[in-house]
């Protein structure tokens, strides 16, 4: 059932719209710090890293292994990019894949947390991250059943949790998207969204007309460049033109 929690992030219509920029400056601090001046000016509220071991989390057989070890910023990087982020009027955050990554997070002050679909499961990082009291937001690509989603909340009890709809092919081809299941959401959590891998800005709109409070997109400055995500992302131009109709979409009665 939807537990009835005041709203520490939004009243009304109003969506957070994230863009996630992960791992697509491809280890390059200068391209991390570009692009969050671009997402500040396509009208993002939040820009969104990724911070992993790769060894750990994709094994030692996996063919994007070399490319996610190069594409890792230090911590000391990550510090930098919040307070760009901040100067350009965003919020800042990063998906955290290692439990013992969240003192580190709560000690530049991140404002919520984000569990990616393969963290979903991993219940030491969110009984850290439930220690914290903060909004959490939930990919839920990889909860197949509502067993799976309800044992998140009971860890993220003392949190205010948005659970995103998300698939996780990447990239997402249009015809796999089946937005009726962004709606069954709402029967665990007040507040839902849409984390979208699909090079087209149209699932998320469709998204928000149908009620999301949250969107994530990845964007990257070009879709040319290598990197195991930029298939999965929009360009900037692509994703300003997108927070321009779910601005438009909110004005709606």
């Amino acid at each position: 059932m939807t537990k009835e929690k005041p709203s520490l992030e939004m009243t009304g219509r109003k969506v957070l719209v994230v863009a996630e920029l992960g791992i697509n400056h491809g280890g390059s601090y200068k391209r991390a710090e570009l692009m969050v001046a671009q997402a500040a000016r396509a009208g993002a509220d939040v820009v969104k890293f990724q911070h992993y071991r790769p060894d750990e989390i994709l094994g030692p057989k996996s063919p994007f292994l070399a490319e996610a070890k190069a594409c890792q910023l230090t911590r000391q990087e990550h510090g930098l990019l919040k307070a760009h982020a901040e100067y350009m009027g965003l919020e800042w955050g990063v998906s955290l894949f290692h439990p013992e990554d969240v003192e580190w997070t709560e000690g530049l002050g991140m404002l919520k947390y984000k569990v990616a679909s393969r963290a979903a499961t991993n219940t030491d990082l969110l009984r850290e991250i439930n220690n914290t009291r903060k909004p959490v937001l939930v990919s839920t690509g990889l909860l197949p059943t509502p067993r799976d989603i309800e044992a998140v909340l009971e860890e993220l009890g003392d949190c205010i949790v948005t659970l995103l709809y998300c698939v996780c092919d990447y990239p997402t081809p249009i015809e796999r998207v089946d937005l009726a299941k962004l709606g069954k959401l709402s029967s665990y959590a007040r507040r839902i969204g849409f984390s979208s891998h699909c090079p087209s800005s149209i699932p998320t709109i469709c998204a928000v007309a149908k009620g999301a409070h949250v969107t994530e997109n990845h964007v990257t400055c070009s879709r040319d460049l290598a990197g195991c995500d930029m298939a999965s992302s929009l360009t900037f131009e692509e994703f300003g033109d997108m927070v321009k109709m779910i601005r438009t979409i909110e004005r709606m009665p």
